[in-house]
């Protein structure tokens, strides 16, 4: 659809080493916004001896080399280095959150589910 009815507000694609940069920026950006959330909503106290985490989504059809960029501009954006980053598809974190959200079920170890990612494009 894009090709066939352009935008005339669109930046150009950017590749490589260019849209690397643009990731780094914009995760960084998210940082940054997060330990402000953070800090206006925590004690001083709290805020400072809290150790952030982060944990980042990917594609399930992500190869591994997508993975591994991902958390490499994650580490370039001040989230950790790489052994501090977690990653995980955005299927895991879908069913983590539906897990958390029906805590009624009754679910117990071992206990066997079918969760249908049918998303994307």
């Amino acid at each position: 659809l894009a090709q066939k009815y352009p935008s005339s507000t669109a930046l150009p694609r950017v590749y490589g080493a260019q849209s690397e940069a643009l990731v780094v920026d914009y995760m960084a950006s998210l940082r940054v916004h997060a330990e402000k959330v953070l800090k206006g909503t925590l004690p001083d106290v709290i805020y400072r001896e809290s150790i952030r985490e982060y944990i980042i989504t990917f594609p399930s059809a992500w190869s591994d080399k997508g993975k591994y960029k991902m958390i490499s501009c994650a580490t370039r954006a001040g989230m950790g280095n790489a052994n501090q980053i977690q990653v995980i598809t955005e299927s895991e974190a879908a069913v983590a959150y539906a897990l958390g959200r029906m805590s009624t079920l009754g679910l117990e170890i071992a206990d066997t589910f079918v969760f249908c990612d049918a998303g994307g494009a």
